[in-house]
């Protein structure tokens, strides 16, 4: 399977478990279901963000690229990689920060279209998630 993910899609939840909270919710109905994050919590925008920033290494990077799709899941286990995103992400807290007072000019359309710098900071946050949830499942 590709990154682009052109086949069926296969995801494995790193550490299902630890996204699942051992109550049970009752419904109106009568069902029952195991409950799970609320993510309808999570603006809309910030969902198109990161979406856009991933794409945008799948394009620049290519197979090199990580994703939850990625057939190399590796990165989630090298810190050094780990620690440079982070770094990346607090440089686009800053330029954001510089962007709201407008201290710098806004970003660019092509920029913007990336995802901007919310879509870089969210990029980081979800490849930390992954790899602390990677780090639960080996231990």
């Amino acid at each position: 399977m590709s990154a682009l993910g052109e086949q069926p899609l296969r995801i494995k939840r790193a550490n299902a478990a630890a996204a699942r909270d051992p109550i049970e919710v009752q419904f109106q109905s009568g069902a029952a279901s195991s409950s799970i994050p609320n993510f309808a919590l999570i603006p809309y925008a910030a969902m198109v963000a990161a979406a856009r920033r991933y794409e945008r290494g799948i394009r620049l990077k290519k197979e090199k690229a990580w994703n939850a799709l990625s057939p190399n899941q590796k990165p989630l286990e090298d810190r050094e990689f780990l620690i440079n995103r982070l770094v990346h992400a607090i440089d686009h807290c800053y330029l954001a920060i510089n962007r709201l007072a407008e201290m710098i000019p806004p970003a660019s359309e092509e920029e913007e279209a990336d995802g901007g710098d919310e879509g870089a900071i969210l990029f980081a946050g979800g490849l930390l998630a992954a790899a602390k949830a990677k780090m639960q499942e080996v231990k």
